[in-house]
């Protein structure tokens, strides 16, 4: 039996490995510099690599989660009154609709006493 020399092998995986780990970070790298949104999908699409490398690594697991978790928390004041307007709009619709409501049990229960 002869022994095989798989050293070319094994270097050819951990070059590829490799590669894959630095496209990764370089993607994150530029992604934070650029001010992007961040989340696990945007980073496997950038980087061209499955969400489940990602989340497989632990490093580029908690560093998505973490910017993530900045991105959110960092919102801009346009983006913030925009949602307090929507919210308040929201409000008063469905306030009106309470009264709506309201004004229609009240004269259902109206119509009930009486009979």
């Amino acid at each position: 039996m002869t022994k095989r020399n798989s050293e070319g092998i094994v270097n050819h995986q951990k070059q590829r490995s490799y590669d894959t780990y630095t496209k990764v970070y370089k993607a994150l790298y530029s992604m934070i510099l650029h001010d992007e949104k961040i989340n696990f999908y945007t980073v496997a699409k950038q980087a061209e690599v499955s969400r489940a490398y990602l989340y497989n690594h632990d490093a580029f697991s908690m560093m998505i989660e973490t910017f993530s978790g900045l991105q959110k928390e960092n919102e801009s004041e346009d983006s913030l009154y925009e949602k307090f307007q929507q919210a308040e709009k929201r409000y008063i619709e469905l306030q009106q609709k309470y009264e709506e409501v309201k004004t229609k049990y009240d004269a259902w229960c109206k119509g009930l006493d009486e009979s």
